[in-house]
């Protein structure tokens, strides 16, 4: 007998390795239901005219932050920007936090939830 899989299960499974990424599709498939998502990269994207725009789209937004660890925050590697972590992370140490933007809103400093160390802040 096979077993068919939907997509959606296929997503969900296929990123169960990355417990970050595994937590934030948990999260939006929770809070923000019906919503599609979207990735951005870190840095001066945000300024893209679609992140000013995405009240009523139904568009969950996600930026992607790459960061070296000073301790409790870190610095980005792109653009020298600081970033808070949810715990202590050993100096040196590259950080991936997940900040997920509220989709109600054109906003674009309303981020609502932020992953990473495979919690939610």
């Amino acid at each position: 007998m096979i077993l068919k899989k939907t997509r959606k299960d296929d997503a969900i499974t296929g990123i169960k390795k990355n417990k970050d990424l595994y937590l934030t599709y948990r999260y939006i498939e929770k809070h923000y239901k019906g919503c599609s998502i979207k990735f951005i990269k870190e840095g001066k994207q945000w300024q893209n005219i679609k992140l000013k725009t995405r009240k009523g789209k139904h568009i969950v937004y996600i930026e992607v932050i790459k960061s070296v660890s000073h301790g409790r925050w870190g610095r980005t590697t792109k653009y020298g920007c600081y970033i808070k972590y949810n715990k202590s992370v050993r100096k040196g140490n590259k950080v991936v936090s997940y900040c997920i933007y509220n989709p109600n809103a054109n906003f674009w400093d309303d981020v609502t939830t932020v992953i990473d160390n495979g919690m939610i802040r």
